[in-house]
């Protein structure tokens, strides 16, 4: 089945190309296309989707989904319902493809592609970027990044290294990656809204070595100093305002607390939900419970994310 709708998605693609005579997005309507080029030697791709609301007389907000580890942009759409909130409230959504599934977030862990490579991503998603807003009306002053695992590390690395590109950025289950620790101090605060499970297997909330399947795979900062690096970065209060969000999914198995850092003149705010009993998972989403740990549905990652993006701009 999803062979045969991964074919009819290729004609789909493929008609409307023929249809454009060239890849122009304002003639694609809110199905998304998959698109490619050559950055840094390679054929990278990434997919777009245009809102329902979307019609290129104004500027739009710009959100890029950054997926985990071995996945592609496509398996971010299911996992997190990003679109509906595109339509719902306002923004188009851009998927970037990592090189052979794995972003470059700053680990150089041996044996993995883009680390042996030293793939240049941050350089990609800013020609990502580019290439859209030559294409879609976009808001220059709002646009976001969003990322899960993998994703969430290399969006700590584009806070760190192009803090100008983005109006605010979200991490679910990851933490920032050892070896950015000593070079990370943004030139810009960007707001920053982020969600980890304290019984996540993958990403360890004590920090230190990822290790899947017998695999090393770097190292982190643990959760609270990753939260208190943000905190400073953004020059906030680091005395949080500790609100317990309200037990939604009572069977679930978890108990959500949100923490918010104020901001002092001149910073920006952070804002991290705190996920008991949470495991490696995108809270609100679609996930492989068995091998992930517990999803919290006592709130949704991705409305949450679109709605504090969106109240930021740069």
């Amino acid at each position: 089945m999803r062979h045969a709708v991964r074919i009819f998605q290729g004609l789909f693609i493929m008609a409307l190309m023929v249809a454009c005579a060239s890849v122009d997005l304002a003639c694609i309507a809110t199905q998304p296309v998959t698109l490619s080029f050559e950055f840094g030697g390679l054929t990278r791709s990434y997919r777009v989707y245009q809102s329902a609301l979307y019609d290129g007389s104004v500027p739009f907000p710009l959100l890029v989904m950054l997926h985990g580890m071995d996945q592609t942009g496509d398996d971010m759409i299911p996992l997190t319902g990003m679109n509906a909130f595109a339509d719902q409230i306002g923004f188009n959504v851009v998927y970037p493809d990592a090189y052979q599934g794995n972003w470059n977030d700053g680990r150089n862990v041996s044996g993995i592609a883009a680390y042996d490579a030293n793939v240049d991503d941050v350089g990609f998603i800013q020609a990502v970027l580019d290439r859209v807003s030559s294409s879609l009306y976009v808001d220059d002053s709002r646009v976001y990044v969003a990322g899960m695992s993998n994703g969430a590390m290399m969006a700590h690395r584009l806070v760190c290294e192009a803090p100008e590109r983005f109006a605010a950025a979200a991490m679910v289950a990851g933490a920032l990656p050892a070896n950015l620790e000593g070079a990370c101090y943004p030139v810009l605060p960007v707001p920053i809204i982020a969600f980890n499970g304290k019984n996540d297997g993958v990403v360890p909330w004590s920090g230190g070595t990822i290790e899947m399947n017998g695999r090393n795979l770097g190292e982190t900062l643990s959760v609270p100093a990753t939260i208190a690096r943000c905190v400073a970065n953004n020059r906030c209060n680091p005395a949080a305002q500790i609100v317990a969000m309200p037990d939604a999914s009572p069977t679930d198995g978890t108990r959500v607390y949100r923490e918010t850092y104020t901001p002092q003149i001149g910073g920006a705010d952070v804002v991290f939900y705190r996920i008991e009993g949470g495991g490696h998972t995108w809270p609100g989403g679609a996930f492989y419970q068995l091998l992930m740990g517990t999803i919290s549905y006592d709130i949704d990652a991705s409305a949450l994310i679109a709605r504090f993006c969106l109240d930021h701009t740069r």
